[in-house]
């Protein structure tokens, strides 16, 4: 910051002594207009890159922490509420951010997510899980790929896999009992936990980054729209009625931040 410029009185401007003041002195006192417009915009373009960036930081306000230091696969619940998978424990989180243990899972799970009053799950190895009630086990669906995330809104399942395959599922129903029926294949050469919103704007968090990516279908492809700050390698993605969330654990608790989704 300049140094605040010191007054002069009135006087000492008017007398004699300062008005015969050598006018090469001034002359070397005195910068050219231009170079005062200059300087000028330069510091306005400074100042406006600056609020730029800013602007562009994504949120970092923490909405609410869990005591929880590790989890294999994380979701938004009913309300303020959390479904956290460790090992082979699904464990409930209450606004209050107390926690009880809801159901013993078969495997341990890699990804989930809380859709229509059910919970979807996968172990990242070939098996989707749908649970109607935490109380009761799991359906089972045989997958012909292995998962890093899946994505579910009735009647429809998304799963990603490691090589950015985005596969999406109708879960159909026949006189069997309900199956998943292969719809549509998209590559985004993108990886990681992910959410698709009703207009059918992509959002993935790349595992390898941390960077929230926006994509968009142009034509019968996803194109990338938007690249986001990074949040970390060690990030997950959630999403809930109130938006995109982040989880991230430093060693002592899970920070939960809602987050503006990329345009």
């Amino acid at each position: 910051m300049p140094a605040a410029v010191q007054p002069v009185p009135l006087e000492m401007l008017l007398t004699p002594e300062n008005a015969r003041s050598n006018e090469s002195d001034q002359s070397a006192r005195r910068l050219p207009l231009s170079s005062s417009i200059k300087g000028m915009l330069g510091a306005a373009a400074m100042l406006a890159v600056a609020v730029g960036i800013w602007w562009s930081l994504p949120s970092t306000k923490v909405e609410m922490a869990l005591p929880a230091v590790s989890f294999d696969a994380i979701t938004a619940h009913e309300g303020d509420q959390w479904l956290l998978a460790r090992q082979r424990d699904l464990l409930l989180y209450d606004a209050g951010a107390k926690s009880r243990v809801v159901a013993d899972l078969p495997r341990p799970l890699t990804s989930m997510v809380w859709s229509g009053g059910m919970l979807y799950g996968t172990d990242g190895k070939k098996t989707l899980f749908r649970w109607e009630r935490l109380d009761a086990p799991p359906e089972m669906f045989a997958l012909d790929h292995s998962p890093v995330a899946i994505f579910a809104r009735l009647p429809h399942v998304w799963t990603l896999d490691v090589k950015g395959n985005l596969r999406q599922f109708l879960l159909a129903r026949s006189m069997t009992g309900v199956f998943l029926q292969p719809l549509d294949l998209d590559e985004i050469l993108l990886s990681g936990d992910f959410s698709i919103a009703d207009d059918g704007k992509l959002v993935v968090l790349e595992r390898s980054t941390g960077n929230l990516i926006s994509l968009a279908r142009a034509k019968a492809a996803y194109a990338v729209t938007t690249r986001g700050t990074s949040y970390g390698a060690g990030a997950r993605l959630a999403s809930s009625g109130r938006g995109l969330w982040i989880a991230r654990t430093d060693g002592e608790k899970t920070s939960l931040m809602l987050v503006p989704s990329p345009r």
